[in-house]
């Protein structure tokens, strides 16, 4: 039989895995019953294992002995009663790659043409509390760099050593303030003042959508809803909503849609205030407007709507003190 021979040329090349496969692993299969499979091939960086007659078989994650199944599986489908399927993992041919640092799997990772940071930080899985802005990737010459992995990715070389540091700034955006809820909102890249706001359930009845400020450091910058809501908010930030000044009503009375108290800001106007309440309840019947300053004086005038309308006397301007009757005559 040629397969214990076969097998004998393996084990003198081959290193013992109890790990799962991943990419830049190189294996060898035997098989006596199918020698066409009989080959050695790398784990390519999706992956996979090309092998003749079945195609690719994905290998990245399982131990030797899942191979070896998965391949007798496929070689009875293909019409091969009872095979014997060795699968053994060959010798690196190049320097692996060491991770470190803030993930949950540090150690090394056989090299493959190809290889990014990106799959080897798959594989080692960084931790909650990992910088992926700043990873030290040092080469083996000891040239150091610098990379945001957020942003790209990067092809490693033989011998390349990862470091993944700790988070030194807060992970979480702090929303205060003029808001529904307010709290911390987990970063994440190309996040805007709209996201953390909606995120707080929006502004809440006393948020001031035009004094809105993002501390940033020690610079503070000055935005507004909505008008700067794509502003981009970066990691650490505190965005801080302030408050309305107290707010004034005029109570309203009489023949309009919704009788009832309107919100006053300085310099609105009596037609402003009608048009607040969904305005007049007829427009078939002369309407007279009686305004009465209920607090210092006591002051009451009177006003034709029409008039007011059509020109002929000006819109008077209403104060926070008055009260507004509108009567059909």
């Amino acid at each position: 039989m040629r397969l214990p021979l076969i097998l004998a040329g393996l084990l003198l090349v081959s290193v013992a895995c109890a790990r799962p496969l991943g990419p830049g692993d190189r294996i060898r299969i035997a098989c006596e019953e199918s020698p066409a499979i009989c080959v050695d091939r790398p784990v390519s960086t999706d992956g996979i294992v090309s092998i003749p007659g079945i195609g690719g078989l994905v290998v990245a994650g399982h131990e030797l002995v899942n191979v070896e199944a998965d391949i007798r599986a496929l070689l009875r489908k293909s019409g091969v009663p009872n095979p014997h399927v060795q699968v053994l993992l060959l010798p690196s041919s190049g320097r692996p790659v060491e991770v470190f640092g803030q993930v949950s799997s540090p150690g090394e990772l056989p090299i493959a043409k190809g290889m990014t940071l990106a799959q080897v930080l798959a594989v080692a899985q960084p931790s909650s509390g990992a910088d992926l802005e700043h990873i030290q990737i040092e080469s083996s010459s000891g040239a150091i760099q610098l990379f945001d992995s957020t942003s790209g990715d990067i092809e490693l070389r033989s011998g390349d050593r990862v470091t993944v540091p700790v988070l030194t700034t807060p992970n979480d955006i702090l929303v205060l303030g003029g808001v529904t809820r307010p709290g911390a909102v987990p970063f994440k890249k190309s996040l805007t003042l709209g996201d953390c706001l909606r995120a707080v359930g929006g502004l809440s009845g006393h948020g001031d959508p035009t004094a809105i400020a993002v501390q940033r450091g020690k610079t503070r910058v000055a935005l507004r809803s909505p008008a700067d809501s794509s502003f981009e908010i970066r990691r650490g930030d505190v965005i801080r909503v302030g408050l309305t000044p107290e707010m004034s009503y005029v109570p309203v009375s009489g023949a309009v849609v919704h009788p009832g108290a309107v919100a006053f800001h300085k310099g609105m106007t009596l037609t402003q205030i009608i048009d607040a309440t969904g305005g007049l309840v007829s427009r078939g019947f002369s309407v007279e407007i009686i305004v009465k300053t209920v607090r210092g004086r006591g002051d009451t005038r009177k006003f034709d709507w029409a008039a007011i309308k059509s020109g002929q006397i000006g819109d008077p301007l209403i104060s926070q003190n008055d009260a507004i009757e509108v009567v059909l005559k």
